[in-house]
């Protein structure tokens, strides 16, 4: 009887668990779509609404959520760009600490954030390029995902990008030169616009 009771027990957990990652998913999926319908008009309900969602980060919470936040929190910066002067210090520490995984999910999440703020908030990002860079070269050694390898040579797409004049140029040579062997992008072809992009200018 007790094993009937644990085992009932363990799958009424289980339920509960997947209940609050739906309602947590579609609740993100919301947040994200009046972002881009708002745009940085998105800015005053976001400062309300953060402080709530970080709350999804903490140590007790499970991998899943702290994936949907991150992804949900670069999302809203990449429709609202106002939002990262006044989270950019925040966020950017959440990515890092979220940096050293084999987690595919995670590894793309996390580098589409450096990415969202190397792209839309340079004069911040400049004090922590060599930093970010070590980062984004070490998660795309540490997985196996291709989309999340992907992930990781498009964030450094943008950081050459933005940033191409402060590498030397052998340097640069050689990182352009290893990204350009990687395109097209297979497994995550949204990215290949980046691609363009950089090619253009």
């Amino acid at each position: 009887m007790e094993d009937d009771e644990d085992d009932e027990e363990e799958s009424e957990d289980d339920e509960d668990m997947d209940h609050d990652e739906i309602i947590l998913g579609n609740s993100t999926d919301v947040l994200i779509s009046v972002a881009k319908a708002l745009g940085n008009d998105f800015l005053k309900y976001f400062t309300t609404i953060a402080p709530k969602l970080v709350k999804y980060l903490e140590d007790e919470r499970p991998k899943s959520d702290k994936i949907m936040i991150i992804g949900c929190f670069a999302e809203i910066m990449a429709a609202c760009p106002s939002a990262i002067d006044a989270y950019f210090d925040h966020f950017y520490k959440v990515l890092t600490q979220h940096s050293n995984t084999t987690d595919g999910q995670m590894i793309r999440n996390v580098s589409y954030g450096f990415g969202i703020l190397c792209k839309n908030q340079p004069t911040k990002f400049k004090a922590v390029l060599q930093d970010t860079l070590q980062v984004v070269q070490s998660m795309h050694g540490l997985c196996d995902a291709q989309d999340a390898k992907d992930n990781c040579i498009a964030c450094i797409i943008r950081i050459l990008d933005q940033f191409g004049s402060e590498f030397p140029e052998n340097v640069y040579n050689d990182m352009y030169n290893r990204v350009m062997s990687q395109i097209p992008f297979e497994a995550d072809p949204t990215e290949n616009e980046t691609v363009i992009k950089f090619c253009m200018n």
